[in-house]
């Protein structure tokens, strides 16, 4: 395991004997949750407590933990420590942090998890202290591998999502990575109570609606007032149009500006016509792509 034995080292020397403090429930793991499309990548935080029984206690010299989640499902892309991480040590980062995707070696099967571990300083002067909950430490990028079998026709509704769980666990890397803090001189195990198992979601697209291209406001006409509704979303705080694809009038996968002028110019200044479905009500021909979503279009 690369720089395994430099982290276990750099635990020993802050934890002394490596004593045990079973009882203790302050230390929890908790990731958090998404969903998405087969074949997208979502990014799912890693947030750590210190003091999940509001009982307070010495300063945080360390921790370490693992995230398992089924490889079948899903694949482990990046993980990357958070800016807070990066700056929790007076600014500085850590003495040490690893982070690997495990196993290390393509040799050894298919990664099926994902570690971390914190050294914050080698020479023990510094420490979180006071304790702290809702520390941000790590953002895991997932591939969606397996979802469910969509349907052909986008208007029918669509399958249950696939769901899978991505858990603390003390299971990866040789030898194991453990889910413990180092506080007060003492090695202090993850507790189940004070931890949360985070769920990602693979779902299919949700059933198209048909509707007409450039009517933001959705009062089923095009005209001045839909480049207006859009500059109020937008900058005004005015309400979300009902129908983003609409509001699209151009077809470039987003709503901003750009869909506003280009609405001013097909009317006053000889533009370029709506993209489709225009100018009948109709379905989004999907090119490009993208991933914009229609609540509610009155077309019927």
């Amino acid at each position: 395991m690369k720089g395994f034995s430099l982290f276990v080292s750099g635990l020993l020397i802050l934890a002394g004997s490596a004593a045990v403090d079973a009882a203790s429930c302050d230390y929890g793991v908790r990731v958090g949750d998404r969903e998405g499309r087969e074949g997208a990548q979502v990014q799912v935080g890693v947030t750590l407590d210190f003091d999940a029984a509001g009982d307070g206690g010495a300063g945080i010299q360390g921790w370490s933990f693992g995230i398992c989640h089924d490889p079948a499902v899903v694949t482990a892309i990046s993980a990357v420590p958070t800016d807070t991480i990066l700056r929790i040590r007076n600014g500085q980062p850590p003495s040490f942090s690893n982070i690997n995707i495990e196993p290390d070696e393509p040799t050894l099967g298919v990664p099926n998890g994902v570690t971390h571990g914190v050294v914050l300083d080698f020479n023990a002067t510094f420490s979180i202290d006071p304790p702290m909950n809702g520390l941000a430490d790590l953002l895991i990028t997932y591939r969606l591998e397996k979802g469910p079998t969509c349907p052909a026709d986008p208007t029918e509704p669509p399958p249950p999502c696939v769901e899978t769980m991505l858990r603390p666990c003390a299971e990866l890397g040789s030898p194991k990575i453990v889910c413990v803090m180092v506080v007060g001189g003492r090695s202090t195990p993850s507790c189940p109570e004070a931890s949360r198992e985070g769920k990602l979601r693979i779902c299919c697209p949700p059933p198209e609606k048909e509707f007409l291209r450039g009517d933001a406001n959705a009062d089923r006409r095009i005209d001045i007032a839909d480049g207006i509704a859009v500059l109020n979303w937008l900058f005004h705080r005015g309400g979300e149009p009902p129908c983003l694809e609409a509001a699209d009038i151009n077809n470039d996968g987003g709503v901003d500006a750009s869909d506003a002028i280009y609405n001013f110019r097909w009317q006053f200044t000889n533009g370029p016509t709506p993209a489709s479905p225009w100018p009948d009500c109709g379905l989004d021909p999907a090119v490009p792509v993208d991933t914009l979503t229609c609540e509610d279009y009155p077309c019927a």
